[in-house]
């Protein structure tokens, strides 16, 4: 892992480098702690070294504040292992794997978030024409079935400003 770090030197700035040989590390802890015989990564197994790896990360804790890894965290520690480990190999190093170990479905999956607001072509090009209507520039939904009031697509459109007809009249 020196080595490749002293690679890494030449091409990234000083705190890329020390950010990726603390992530790789805990790679080398762990490969000295499961399997003291290990003396290359060429020797490096995925259900004996890289999956058992996958599982500590997801339970590791922070070694500043102690508490669980966030899933940005765990993926940066997956994603500089993953990344060294390709890289050894497309440089043709002897002490490459033979074969790719970590793919993209051992990444940690960040949350999607829920937008905030629905765009408005979403909405309304959803609803019959009779269920929505022009304000200045903006379509407002209103008239839903089952719903009293209307509802508003944007924030900045007040309920007073909101659709008030009834459901069945054609607005144009």
């Amino acid at each position: 892992m020196v080595a490749y770090l002293e690679r890494k030197t030449g091409t990234c700035r000083p705190k890329t480098v020390t950010a990726l040989a603390t992530r790789l590390n805990h790679f080398g802890l762990f490969l000295t702690d499961t399997d003291p015989t290990l003396i290359s990564f060429n020797g490096l197994d995925r259900r004996r070294h890289i999956e058992p790896y996958l599982n500590s990360v997801a339970g590791a804790s922070s070694s500043k504040t102690g508490l669980p890894l966030t899933i940005a965290d765990q993926d940066r520690r997956i994603r500089a292992v993953d990344h060294m480990l390709v890289e050894i190999g497309e440089w043709g190093w002897d002490d490459a794997p033979p074969r790719r170990l970590i793919f993209r479905s051992d990444h940690p999956r960040l949350p999607k978030p829920l937008p905030a607001t629905f765009p408005s072509t979403l909405i309304v090009d959803s609803l019959p024409r009779w269920k929505h209507r022009r304000i200045g520039c903006r379509l407002t939904p209103c008239s839903l079935p089952g719903r009293s009031g209307s509802v508003s697509v944007n924030s900045s459109i007040s309920n007073s400003t909101a659709c008030t007809t009834s459901p069945g009249t054609d607005h144009g």
